[in-house]
């Protein structure tokens, strides 16, 4: 079984990062609000590319062992 979470090589956030995603997102910023805060500078499309992986983070289709 590959490893999880940040001992995955691949892996871009830290733990602390989705914690914070999944709380901003349980106090009812949307996937986007918070694709913004973390990346203020981001193009278009790199914002549509980190939407995909911040919206699977908070709704625990990844990072799932925390």
């Amino acid at each position: 079984k590959g490893k999880r979470g940040k001992n995955n090589g691949r892996a871009v956030y830290t733990e602390e990062e989705v914690l914070k995603m999944r709380e901003l997102y349980k106090n009812g910023l949307t996937v986007m609000e918070i694709v913004n805060i973390f990346y203020p500078n981001l193009s278009y499309s790199g914002r549509k590319n980190r939407w995909s992986r911040i919206n699977d983070i908070v709704k625990r289709k990844t990072w799932t062992n925390i």
